[in-house]
């Protein structure tokens, strides 16, 4: 899905250097980030460079981690700036990046002077991965469950998103939908994967839920079923399996 290859070595900064203490900071600090992180799955994003593949454990706005073989973390020098060259679905963009700092284990790669299409790009990346690791199980209202004659599993994440998942008597997939900034990606065994706008009924906040229409696009959008599958790559699903798989996406 998004992999990244070290080009070539552009020099040392030695401010920056000077400034890193070389480690990953304490324990204490660990957590208190200016650029929140959050987890890709380990299958799905990896690091290339000439001699080691990176396993990249977080990713922020402002950079990314890895977790690396001694060898190649001995040869990385805090400060020490980069060119690599960045694929994510299709797409290739070539960054400048610093070693931030490094631990035995563990290296942060920080952007540097990134341009407004890197900067977007990384924008991009993290948003999808958000909703998705906050998309929680919850109870369908009482009134609501009682109105449908076929209700759902429902799921809720950061910035409204919503996932609608209905199952067999066996617990397989029969259908699902997955609702975020007004639009939406959805499957189904009958018309396979959709995708499209909703159009949201001026009613009390609860029934603003459910009393929707969906437009279809005319086409299959990209661009959603594309933040569909980030999303679903980082949550934590006991169906995650078979939604990757109704969208075409190949897992090891």
């Amino acid at each position: 899905m998004f992999d990244c290859m070290l080009l070539g070595h552009l020099g040392t900064d030695d401010n920056f250097a000077r400034r890193s203490d070389n480690k990953l900071p304490s324990k204490r600090y660990r957590n208190q980030r200016v650029f929140p992180r959050f987890s890709p799955p380990r299958s799905g994003v990896m690091v290339r460079s000439d001699l080691d593949i990176f396993a990249v454990r977080n990713i922020s706005k402002n950079g990314y981690c890895c977790e690396a073989p001694s060898r190649a973390i001995d040869r990385l020098v805090v400060g020490d700036a980069y060119t690599s060259k960045l694929r994510y679905h299709g797409e290739t963009y070539e960054v400048e990046v610093l070693v931030a700092w490094k631990s035995k284990k563990l290296v942060g790669f920080q952007l540097r002077n990134p341009s407004e299409d890197v900067a977007a790009f990384f924008e991009r990346l993290v948003r999808p991965m958000q909703i998705g690791a906050t998309l929680k199980s919850v109870r369908l209202p009482a009134r609501v469950k009682a109105s449908l004659s076929d209700a759902p599993h429902w799921w809720r994440g950061d910035f409204g998103a919503a996932l609608f998942l209905w199952l067999n008597a066996d617990e397989t997939v029969k259908r699902w939908s997955f609702e975020f900034d007004g639009q939406y990606v959805s499957w189904s065994a009958e018309k396979g994967v959709e995708t499209g706008v909703l159009q949201i009924a001026e009613k009390d906040t609860l029934d603003k839920i459910w009393a929707k229409t969906h437009h279809k696009d005319v086409r299959e959008n990209v661009e959603r079923k594309t933040f569909a599958i980030d999303a679903l790559m980082a949550a934590n699903l006991p169906q995650n399996v078979s939604l990757l798989e109704s969208l075409g996406v190949e897992l090891p």
